[in-house]
């Protein structure tokens, strides 16, 4: 009996070494696709990365050229607007080179004014008025 015993424990250890190979087996055929799994993964998120690349230099030549499109837009404006400075720059030149004759001509009127209110009120207290002199 212990030859029987022997082998029924020998028949006992072989089955379980075949099941622990079928284990095996399994976690090897499980690993092998876990690994597949990360190779399809990896190209996917190749893929993506670039998708991305692609995306990032379109929206960058997309901007780029809306940056160039509104670079223009400011140079035309400024060139328009310092045609307008050039413009009001003349005419203030010449606004200020008619004020002066202006305000001396003021002060010219003024003096006069002055001068004939000063000669009316000297000749009404004398009793003279200006219709007079036609009569």
């Amino acid at each position: 009996m212990e030859n029987n015993e022997l082998l029924d424990y020998i028949g006992d250890v072989e089955k379980e070494k075949q099941r622990v190979l079928v284990g095996f087996d399994a976690i090897d055929a499980q690993e092998e696709s876990y690994k597949k799994q990360i190779d399809v993964q990896q190209e996917e998120l190749g893929a993506i990365q670039e998708d991305i690349r692609s995306m990032k230099g379109s929206n960058l030549a997309v901007e780029m050229e809306e940056a160039k499109e509104t670079v223009e837009k400011q140079r035309s404006q400024l060139q328009t607007l310092m045609g307008y400075s050039k413009n009001l720059k003349t005419r203030c030149e010449q606004l200020t080179e008619r004020q002066e004759p202006m305000r001396k001509l003021g002060q010219k009127l003024n003096l006069q004014e002055k001068a004939l209110v000063r000669y009316v009120r000297l000749n009404c207290d004398n009793k003279f008025m200006p219709d007079n002199i036609f009569k």
